[in-house]
């Protein structure tokens, strides 16, 4: 290989990975130390391709996990203002049942009284 092979994009992955050995262990042994660093270089960026993905990839589900729990907070603040709302409409309900047995209560009275 030449100067000009070097520029072109490397293979990635696995594939990159062996061809990048492979270039290093055939510069090794023909002494060509170019080709054994041209190697090196390409297994290195295969590295740093996987590790810049599985941080990608963790990243990623750190949002989502974050967006889950925002999700989960805005859930339990709704389901609080709903259960104030419910507290609120029952204790209303059962002032006006209680008026209603009051104000039954005095007819009664009254009705007793007339009779």
């Amino acid at each position: 290989m030449n100067r000009s092979d070097s520029s072109e994009e490397p293979a990635g992955g696995l594939l990159g990975k062996m061809a990048g050995k492979a270039k290093e262990k055939l510069g090794e042994v023909s002494g060509r130390e170019d080709l054994a660093r041209e190697g090196r270089l390409q297994g290195a960026a295969v590295d740093a391709e996987r590790e810049a993905d599985k941080r990608a990839e963790e990243a990623a589900r750190e949002r989502e996990a974050s967006r889950l729990e925002a999700e989960r907070g805005e859930a339990e603040r709704e389901r609080a203002e709903l259960r104030t709302e419910i507290e609120a409409a029952d204790r209303q309900e059962q002032a006006a049942a209680d008026r209603h047995a009051q104000e039954q209560a005095a007819e009664q009275r009254a009705a007793a009284e007339q009779s």
